[in-house]
Protein backbone atom coordinates (compact mmCIF):
# COMPACT_ATOMS: atom_id res chain seq x y z
CA UNK A 1 0.00 0.00 0.00
CA UNK A 2 1.40 3.07 -0.89
CA UNK A 3 1.88 5.62 1.77
CA UNK A 4 0.04 9.31 1.74
CA UNK A 5 2.30 11.69 0.85
CA UNK A 6 4.04 14.42 3.02
CA UNK A 7 1.64 17.53 4.10
CA UNK A 8 4.48 20.36 4.01
CA UNK A 9 4.63 23.43 1.93
CA UNK A 10 7.82 24.29 0.24
CA UNK A 11 9.44 28.06 0.17
CA UNK A 12 12.51 29.17 -1.57
CA UNK A 13 14.78 31.39 0.10
CA UNK A 14 16.21 32.97 -2.71
CA UNK A 15 18.17 35.40 -0.83
CA UNK A 16 18.81 33.09 2.41
CA UNK A 17 20.32 30.29 0.15
CA UNK A 18 17.82 27.28 1.97
CA UNK A 19 14.28 26.11 1.57
CA UNK A 20 11.70 26.62 4.02
CA UNK A 21 9.27 23.60 4.60
CA UNK A 22 5.74 24.34 6.15
CA UNK A 23 3.81 21.85 7.62
CA UNK A 24 0.42 22.20 6.90
CA UNK A 25 -1.31 20.67 9.16
CA UNK A 26 0.45 22.09 12.46
CA UNK A 27 1.06 25.26 10.86
CA UNK A 28 4.78 25.58 11.57
CA UNK A 29 7.65 25.56 10.02
CA UNK A 30 9.38 21.92 10.13
CA UNK A 31 12.98 22.83 8.57
CA UNK A 32 14.93 24.78 6.84
CA UNK A 33 17.44 23.42 4.57
CA UNK A 34 20.34 24.95 3.84
CA UNK A 35 21.68 25.05 0.05
CA UNK A 36 24.46 26.07 -0.23
CA UNK A 37 26.60 29.86 -0.18
CA UNK A 38 25.53 31.80 -2.74
CA UNK A 39 22.98 28.99 -4.71
CA UNK A 40 20.29 31.40 -4.90
CA UNK A 41 17.24 28.46 -4.88
CA UNK A 42 14.29 30.15 -6.85
CA UNK A 43 12.44 27.71 -8.69
CA UNK A 44 10.35 24.68 -7.24
CA UNK A 45 8.74 21.19 -8.44
CA UNK A 46 7.12 18.47 -6.32
CA UNK A 47 7.93 15.11 -7.41
CA UNK A 48 5.02 13.02 -8.94
CA UNK A 49 5.46 10.87 -5.73
CA UNK A 50 4.64 13.59 -3.29
CA UNK A 51 7.67 13.04 -1.11
CA UNK A 52 11.05 14.51 -3.19
CA UNK A 53 10.90 18.04 -4.24
CA UNK A 54 13.30 19.48 -6.95
CA UNK A 55 14.77 22.79 -6.26
CA UNK A 56 16.37 24.60 -9.06
CA UNK A 57 20.03 26.54 -8.06
CA UNK A 58 19.66 29.99 -10.30
CA UNK A 59 23.63 30.51 -8.34
CA UNK A 60 25.07 26.98 -9.17
CA UNK A 61 25.21 24.58 -11.98
CA UNK A 62 22.76 22.45 -10.28
CA UNK A 63 19.81 21.05 -8.95
CA UNK A 64 18.62 19.62 -5.38
CA UNK A 65 16.65 16.57 -4.74
CA UNK A 66 15.10 17.25 -1.56
CA UNK A 67 13.39 14.50 0.61
CA UNK A 68 10.53 16.36 2.24
CA UNK A 69 9.92 14.22 5.18
CA UNK A 70 13.06 13.94 6.68
CA UNK A 71 13.90 17.78 5.88
CA UNK A 72 17.72 16.67 3.91
CA UNK A 73 19.45 16.82 0.55
CA UNK A 74 19.26 13.18 -1.24
CA UNK A 75 21.38 14.75 -4.00
CA UNK A 76 23.10 17.04 -6.16
CA UNK A 77 23.18 17.00 -10.07
CA UNK A 78 25.20 18.92 -11.88
CA UNK A 79 23.18 20.34 -14.83
CA UNK A 80 24.09 23.22 -17.24
CA UNK A 81 24.43 26.98 -16.22
CA UNK A 82 21.94 29.80 -15.89
CA UNK A 83 18.50 30.18 -14.40
CA UNK A 84 16.21 27.22 -14.46
CA UNK A 85 12.89 26.14 -14.67
CA UNK A 86 11.92 22.70 -13.81
CA UNK A 87 9.31 20.40 -15.04
CA UNK A 88 8.47 16.92 -13.55
CA UNK A 89 5.28 15.63 -15.36
CA UNK A 90 3.61 12.51 -14.06
CA UNK A 91 3.89 10.53 -17.32
CA UNK A 92 7.52 10.50 -17.73
CA UNK A 93 10.49 9.32 -15.98
CA UNK A 94 12.17 12.42 -16.51
CA UNK A 95 12.85 15.25 -15.08
CA UNK A 96 13.42 18.20 -17.18
CA UNK A 97 15.67 21.27 -15.76
CA UNK A 98 16.37 24.35 -18.55
CA UNK A 99 19.09 26.47 -18.36
CA UNK A 100 19.36 29.91 -19.36
CA UNK A 101 23.45 30.60 -19.79
CA UNK A 102 23.95 27.59 -21.54
CA UNK A 103 20.75 27.20 -23.77
CA UNK A 104 20.05 23.89 -23.07
CA UNK A 105 17.89 21.30 -20.99
CA UNK A 106 19.07 18.59 -18.70
CA UNK A 107 16.80 15.00 -18.50
CA UNK A 108 17.34 13.43 -14.98
CA UNK A 109 16.48 10.15 -14.22
CA UNK A 110 14.22 10.64 -11.18
CA UNK A 111 14.81 6.76 -10.45
CA UNK A 112 18.35 7.17 -10.08
CA UNK A 113 18.88 10.83 -9.54
CA UNK A 114 21.29 11.31 -12.80
CA UNK A 115 21.33 13.42 -15.45
CA UNK A 116 21.10 10.75 -18.35
CA UNK A 117 21.25 14.07 -21.63
CA UNK A 118 22.19 17.40 -21.86
CA UNK A 119 20.07 18.50 -24.98
CA UNK A 120 20.51 22.42 -26.89
CA UNK A 121 17.28 24.09 -27.27
CA UNK A 122 18.72 27.82 -28.28
CA UNK A 123 19.60 30.53 -26.79
CA UNK A 124 18.40 31.57 -23.52
CA UNK A 125 15.89 29.31 -22.47
CA UNK A 126 13.12 30.98 -20.21
CA UNK A 127 9.89 28.54 -19.91
CA UNK A 128 9.16 25.28 -20.47
CA UNK A 129 5.67 22.97 -20.51
CA UNK A 130 4.73 19.46 -20.27
CA UNK A 131 2.63 18.27 -23.59
CA UNK A 132 0.35 15.49 -22.35
CA UNK A 133 -1.23 14.34 -25.56
CA UNK A 134 2.57 14.74 -27.54
CA UNK A 135 4.57 13.38 -24.88
CA UNK A 136 7.18 16.17 -25.15
CA UNK A 137 8.36 19.03 -23.36
CA UNK A 138 8.17 22.26 -24.52
CA UNK A 139 10.89 24.91 -24.44
CA UNK A 140 10.45 28.38 -25.26
CA UNK A 141 14.06 30.12 -25.96
CA UNK A 142 14.15 34.37 -25.38
CA UNK A 143 16.69 34.95 -28.15
CA UNK A 144 17.01 32.64 -30.47
CA UNK A 145 16.04 29.07 -31.77
CA UNK A 146 12.01 29.83 -31.07
CA UNK A 147 9.99 26.73 -29.39
CA UNK A 148 11.45 23.47 -28.71
CA UNK A 149 9.51 20.42 -29.18
CA UNK A 150 12.20 18.10 -26.48
CA UNK A 151 11.71 14.03 -26.75
CA UNK A 152 12.10 12.36 -23.92
CA UNK A 153 12.20 8.72 -24.39
CA UNK A 154 14.22 9.21 -27.52
CA UNK A 155 16.23 12.07 -25.98
CA UNK A 156 16.34 14.81 -28.94
CA UNK A 157 14.48 17.61 -30.26
CA UNK A 158 11.66 16.49 -32.25
CA UNK A 159 10.67 19.56 -33.90
CA UNK A 160 11.27 23.64 -33.91
CA UNK A 161 9.21 26.40 -34.50
CA UNK A 162 10.93 29.23 -35.11
CA UNK A 163 9.97 32.57 -33.44
CA UNK A 164 11.18 35.73 -33.00
CA UNK A 165 14.03 37.25 -30.10
CA UNK A 166 12.27 38.44 -27.03
CA UNK A 167 9.73 36.00 -26.16
CA UNK A 168 9.01 35.66 -22.92
CA UNK A 169 6.26 33.71 -21.48
CA UNK A 170 4.44 30.37 -22.81
CA UNK A 171 1.09 28.46 -21.99
CA UNK A 172 -0.53 25.12 -23.37
CA UNK A 173 -3.80 23.92 -23.16
CA UNK A 174 -6.27 21.10 -24.61
CA UNK A 175 -3.94 18.85 -22.95
CA UNK A 176 -0.81 20.28 -24.78
CA UNK A 177 -1.95 20.30 -28.11
CA UNK A 178 -1.99 24.25 -28.09
CA UNK A 179 0.27 26.52 -27.06
CA UNK A 180 0.08 30.59 -26.58
CA UNK A 181 3.71 32.49 -26.69
CA UNK A 182 3.96 36.40 -25.09
CA UNK A 183 6.55 38.12 -26.91
CA UNK A 184 7.79 40.99 -25.12
CA UNK A 185 9.59 43.04 -27.57
CA UNK A 186 7.17 43.14 -30.64
CA UNK A 187 4.16 42.90 -27.71
CA UNK A 188 2.35 40.27 -29.48
CA UNK A 189 0.62 36.71 -28.90
CA UNK A 190 1.26 33.88 -30.83
CA UNK A 191 -0.85 30.63 -31.24
CA UNK A 192 1.22 27.37 -32.02
CA UNK A 193 -0.43 23.88 -32.77
CA UNK A 194 2.05 21.52 -31.45
CA UNK A 195 0.61 18.38 -33.32
CA UNK A 196 1.72 19.95 -36.26
CA UNK A 197 4.85 22.23 -35.33
CA UNK A 198 2.97 25.42 -36.93
CA UNK A 199 2.30 29.31 -35.99
CA UNK A 200 -1.74 29.47 -36.41
CA UNK A 201 -1.79 32.74 -35.55
CA UNK A 202 -1.04 36.02 -33.71
CA UNK A 203 -2.51 39.22 -32.37
CA UNK A 204 -1.11 42.55 -30.97
CA UNK A 205 -1.67 42.87 -27.71
CA UNK A 206 -0.83 46.48 -24.71
CA UNK A 207 2.85 46.83 -24.61
CA UNK A 208 4.91 44.43 -22.67
CA UNK A 209 2.86 41.53 -22.35
CA UNK A 210 4.72 39.06 -19.29
CA UNK A 211 2.12 36.51 -18.10
CA UNK A 212 -0.40 34.09 -18.82
CA UNK A 213 -2.91 32.20 -16.92
CA UNK A 214 -5.83 29.92 -18.17
CA UNK A 215 -9.56 29.03 -16.60
CA UNK A 216 -11.35 26.69 -18.71
CA UNK A 217 -12.90 28.65 -21.00
CA UNK A 218 -10.02 31.62 -21.57
CA UNK A 219 -6.47 32.89 -21.40
CA UNK A 220 -5.63 35.85 -19.20
CA UNK A 221 -2.85 37.58 -20.87
CA UNK A 222 -1.21 40.62 -18.26
CA UNK A 223 0.81 43.20 -19.64
CA UNK A 224 3.16 45.50 -17.77
CA UNK A 225 1.86 48.68 -19.29
CA UNK A 226 -2.00 48.29 -18.53
CA UNK A 227 -4.09 47.65 -15.58
CA UNK A 228 -6.44 45.62 -18.01
CA UNK A 229 -6.34 42.30 -18.31
CA UNK A 230 -6.74 40.83 -21.79
CA UNK A 231 -9.06 37.42 -22.03
CA UNK A 232 -8.12 35.18 -24.97
CA UNK A 233 -11.38 32.85 -26.00
CA UNK A 234 -9.53 29.34 -25.72
CA UNK A 235 -13.09 27.42 -28.14
CA UNK A 236 -11.94 30.79 -30.81
CA UNK A 237 -8.10 29.85 -30.27
CA UNK A 238 -9.63 26.48 -31.39
CA UNK A 239 -10.41 27.29 -34.48
CA UNK A 240 -7.32 29.82 -35.21
CA UNK A 241 -8.95 33.46 -34.23
CA UNK A 242 -7.14 34.96 -31.14
CA UNK A 243 -10.29 37.20 -29.94
CA UNK A 244 -11.41 38.46 -26.31
CA UNK A 245 -12.54 40.90 -24.57
CA UNK A 246 -10.33 43.11 -22.33
CA UNK A 247 -11.30 43.75 -18.29
CA UNK A 248 -10.35 45.78 -15.96
CA UNK A 249 -8.10 44.38 -13.59
CA UNK A 250 -6.69 47.39 -10.65
CA UNK A 251 -6.27 50.71 -11.06
CA UNK A 252 -2.31 51.01 -11.86
CA UNK A 253 0.04 49.75 -14.70
CA UNK A 254 2.53 47.16 -13.21
CA UNK A 255 5.20 48.71 -14.59
CA UNK A 256 4.14 51.99 -11.94
CA UNK A 257 4.39 49.30 -9.17
CA UNK A 258 8.20 47.98 -10.65
CA UNK A 259 9.27 47.00 -7.13
CA UNK A 260 6.63 44.50 -6.80
CA UNK A 261 7.46 42.87 -9.69
CA UNK A 262 8.91 38.88 -9.51
CA UNK A 263 9.80 35.75 -10.40
CA UNK A 264 6.29 34.35 -9.43
CA UNK A 265 2.89 34.89 -11.15
CA UNK A 266 0.80 37.05 -10.60
CA UNK A 267 -2.36 35.81 -11.12
CA UNK A 268 -4.04 32.19 -10.48
CA UNK A 269 -7.46 30.85 -11.16
CA UNK A 270 -9.69 30.48 -8.14
CA UNK A 271 -12.99 28.77 -8.84
CA UNK A 272 -16.31 29.36 -7.35
CA UNK A 273 -18.67 26.68 -6.50
CA UNK A 274 -18.84 24.71 -9.70
CA UNK A 275 -18.48 26.36 -13.09
CA UNK A 276 -17.93 29.89 -12.14
CA UNK A 277 -14.22 31.39 -12.03
CA UNK A 278 -12.93 34.35 -10.72
CA UNK A 279 -9.26 35.82 -10.80
CA UNK A 280 -6.94 36.52 -8.06
CA UNK A 281 -4.33 39.15 -9.35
Amino acid sequence: MRAPAVQRLAVSLRDGDAVALVDTVSRQLAATVPTGAGTRPTRLALDPDGRRLWVGLDGSAEVLALDLAQGRVLARIPTGRGLHTLSAPASSPWLFVTHSAAGSVSLIDRATLRRVAELPVGATPVAAAWSESAQRLAVLSANGGGLALVDGAAQRVAATVPLPRGTLAMGLFDEGRRALVLNMRSSTLTLIDLASARVVAERALPEQPDQLAFTRDFAYVRSLSTPTVQLISLAAAREGRLEGPAVPMGRRAPDEASDAINVAAAMAPAWRLSKSVSLRV
